[in-house]
């Protein structure tokens, strides 16, 4: 797996990304466009890229011609370690990536960024987890892809559990015995059909440190990051801190911090001053 930030001419930058992604080959490649302007071959029509515009990178063997400069940040996973865990439909063709959550990747790529030179090297490989976790979590567009698994995802009996889990989130109690209650199942059946994702009580905690997750990243969201973890049945901010980081990779404050320096970023471009890249 490999993280690069290349920027400079247009299209010295799309050589280095086919480099380093293989052109798509063995590789699942997810580009952020930082800064400039792109254009990217999708089927018949050109896909125009514009900044914070997150994308699928395959890159073909007669690209288009870009002219003037581009920042890129860009993700290279090899495929067989998010095989299974996403179609491969998800990364076979150029295209801009717009999914619920999107928006929540884009800040942790950059979150990752930053923290990645102080990063230990024993620390390397529970990153590399974390962040295939966010991927599909995050980039996919079936529901069924937060618990880590396509399979089964067409199951009615799964959907109907998911859409409870949805609808209830905020609920304390809610939990294996709480659903088993709503949906009159036995809890051996539910354990069943949530073996492979995880367990049903992981899933329910995803759901809910995502939201936790998407709020933070919210500039009109003032409320105490305690406040919000209680929200979601998260009533102990030890425990509901070490779920995050987890799950994450970064702490709390981390995200609110990083949505407050995006916005202060984009206004300091839209004044005409640049902008710092953070540490």
């Amino acid at each position: 797996m490999t993280l690069m930030r290349v920027a400079g001419p247009a299209n010295d930058v799309m050589r280095a990304v086919k480099q380093a992604g293989r052109g798509g080959d063995g590789y699942l490649s997810i580009g952020l466009l930082r800064g400039g302007t792109l254009r990217q071959r999708a089927g018949k029509a050109a896909l125009e890229l514009r900044p914070g515009d997150l994308f699928h990178v395959v890159t073909p063997e007669a690209p288009e011609e870009n002219t003037g400069s581009c920042d890129l940040l860009g993700l290279f996973i090899p495929h067989e370690a998010v095989r299974g865990l996403m179609p491969a439909s998800e990364w076979s063709r150029n295209r801009l990536i717009r999914t619920p959550l999107s928006a929540l990747f884009r800040d942790y790529m950059e979150s990752v960024e930053r923290c990645l030179p102080r990063t230990r090297d024993e620390d390397i490989p529970a990153l590399r987890d974390v962040t295939i976790s966010m991927v599909v979590a995050c980039l996919c567009n079936t529901t069924a892809s937060f618990a880590g698994s396509a399979e089964g995802e067409d199951d009615p009996r799964i959907q109907r559990v998911i859409q409870t889990i949805q609808d209830n989130l905020k609920l304390p109690t809610l939990g294996p015995k709480k659903i088993c209650q709503m949906l009159g199942v036995s809890r051996s059946h539910l354990y069943r059909l949530f073996e492979g994702r995880g367990g049903l009580s992981r899933y329910i905690q995803d759901l809910r440190l995502v939201e936790v997750y998407s709020l933070l990243s919210k500039l009109d969201e003032g409320r105490p990051i305690s406040a919000i973890a209680r929200e979601f049945g998260f009533a102990d901010s030890s425990s509901f801190g070490r779920a995050f980081r987890a799950r994450f990779g970064c702490c709390p404050s981390d995200v609110r911090a990083t949505a407050r320096r995006r916005h202060i970023g984009r206004q300091m471009l839209r004044q005409g001053r640049p902008a710092g890249l953070g540490t």
